[in-house]
This record gives C-alpha cells, sequence and structure tokens, in this order.
C-alpha cells in the first residue's frame, strides 16, 4: 500500500491505502516499525500523505498519523476486529466451535485467529492461563506461523488444560 507512493503521484485515481500498523509505526518495542528506518521514513510519510484516505486498523494508529501531521479527515480507523457479547454470537457457531475442539459448553470462549507470530503477543495468553484463576474460561488460538510448535510445547509443558492451540482452520 504505501509503497506504491511513486505510482500515486503519477495517477488521478483516488487510493485508498489500509495500514496494519508495521508500515506506518514509528517505533515500537518489537523494532518493526517501518518507519523507525531512517531510509524508509520518508518514502512512508510521503505516501501516507498522497493517498487518498489512510486507513488505520486500530485507534493506537491515530497517534502515528498526527505524528505525521496527517490531518484528521485523511484518515480513518477500522477497527480489525469484530466485538461479540453472547447475544451476537449465534448458538450455531458457539456449539460448533465447541464441538470442533471438545469444548466445554458451560465456559466462557475466548477465540483468536492469525499468524502466530511474536508480536501478536500469544504468549499472554499462555501467562494469563497459567498465572490467574481463569478455571472458567476456554481458550482457542487458531492460526499458523513460526510460534506454533513453540506455542503447543508451552500449552503442554505448563499443563494448560484450558488452553488450546488448533492450527490452520478452514474458512468455512
Amino acid at each position: 500500500g504505501l509503497w506504491l507512493h511513486p505510482l500515486m503521484r503519477l495517477s488521478s485515481v483516488p487510493v485508498y491505502v489500509t495500514s496494519h500498523a508495521e508500515d506506518i509505526r514509528g517505533n515500537s518495542e518489537w523494532d518493526n516499525g517501518i518507519r523507525a528506518n531512517k531510509l524508509k521514513r520518508p518514502m512512508v510519510e510521503a505516501a501516507a500523505k498522497s493517498c487518498s484516505k489512510l486507513i488505520l486498523c486500530g485507534s493506537n494508529l491515530v497517534s502515528e498519523a498526527e505524528d505525521i501531521q496527517l490531518p484528521e479527515d485523511q484518515y480513518t480507523v477500522i477497527n480489525n476486529c469484530i466485538p461479540l457479547n453472547d447475544q451476537e454470537l449465534s448458538s450455531d457457531t458457539s456449539s460448533g466451535i465447541r464441538a470442533a475442539y471438545n469444548l466445554d459448553s458451560d465456559k466462557k470462549l475466548v477465540f483468536t485467529i492469525g499468524r502466530l507470530v511474536p508480536k501478536k503477543g500469544l504468549e499472554l495468553i499462555l501467562d494469563a492461563a497459567d498465572n490467574f484463576d481463569l478455571n472458567g474460561y476456554q481458550f482457542v488460538i487458531a492460526g499458523t506461523g513460526p510460534l506454533e510448535s513453540k506455542l503447543v510445547s508451552q500449552v503442554r509443558e505448563r499443563e494448560l488444560d484450558n488452553v488450546h492451540v488448533v492450527g490452520r482452520i478452514s474458512e468455512e
């Protein structure tokens, strides 16, 4: 998205760019912010300023847009998650998840899906399950990535019966 800056300048077609954080972050605890790189920073900032609208995948990125001095009307936040309450999750969906992974129906379900990489902080789920009384909860971690085998091993070693690392799941 942001790497299209040279093309944006040559076209009159509106360009909407979605930022998932790494591309716009100026610095971070994971040292993965592209704008933190002195060589890439000017190009990323110019691209963000050139696009018709920058879509930020979380309100935590607003400070990055402000740091670049983007006008408020040039960016918008569309959260990269879907907040659900118990009434919005159909009983068929909940039952299907519970049946697929042999989960208790009387416990609350915490489900996350995505790339299993360090910056997602998935180890925090294991730490929480290990250090707090969360017997009323079941955690399902779905997805693939470099941390998958490490997470599975940690769940086994720490005997976290309420945490399930299930790998890739079907889009159905």
